[in-house]
């Protein structure tokens, strides 16, 4: 679609996978990854390809709905040792990175709160998502708040990862 902005990582509902840029590439290509394991997911945050403390926290909740979503266990129990595993893979994938064991976290009480492995599935997903749109939608308030403060042709230094990639658009 012209004009459309690819999310810097996002939830596709229709095939249940994780779409993120791969950050190593840019500026020369911009390439999105389609991701369908939580291996992938960790291999992608341990190489940079998924960057920037508030992408890294939805990057996290989305490996843990993608885990709960993609899961074969027989009963709950077998379940949440499946998803917890998955989680602690995903929060040791950048073990500095707060915001990944955050959103791992976050996404995690979701599932052990649900009373079955379908409705943690969904419920996992639900809050995926729900943290990339609060994100995005603090991330538009944050710069529209700052846009007033900066007068136009000022030069603005940002250090560590900033912007829309750091986020999820």
């Amino acid at each position: 679609m012209e004009g459309r902005i690819e999310p810097t990582i996002s939830w596709d509902e229709a095939t249940g996978t994780i779409r993120f840029i791969d950050q190593t590439l840019l500026p020369g290509r911009s390439v999105v990854v389609t991701c369908d394991s939580v291996e992938r997911l960790v291999e992608g945050i341990r190489r940079l390809e998924v960057r920037g403390a508030p992408a890294l926290g939805v990057a996290g909740g989305m490996g843990v709905a993608l885990a709960a979503r993609r899961s074969h266990a027989a009963g709950r129990a077998a379940f949440l040792r499946e998803v917890e595993a998955a989680a602690v893979a995903l929060s040791g994938a950048r073990p500095t990175a707060v915001n990944l064991s955050w959103g791992v976290n976050r996404v995690l009480a979701k599932v052990r709160e649900a009373p079955d492995p379908g409705a943690a599935a969904k419920a996992a997903v639900r809050e995926a998502v729900l943290m990339a749109e609060e994100d995005l939608a603090t991330c538009m308030r944050l710069g529209h708040h700052g846009a007033a403060l900066i007068p136009d042709g000022a030069t603005v230094l940002t250090h560590c990862n900033a912007g829309a990639l750091a986020c999820t658009g």
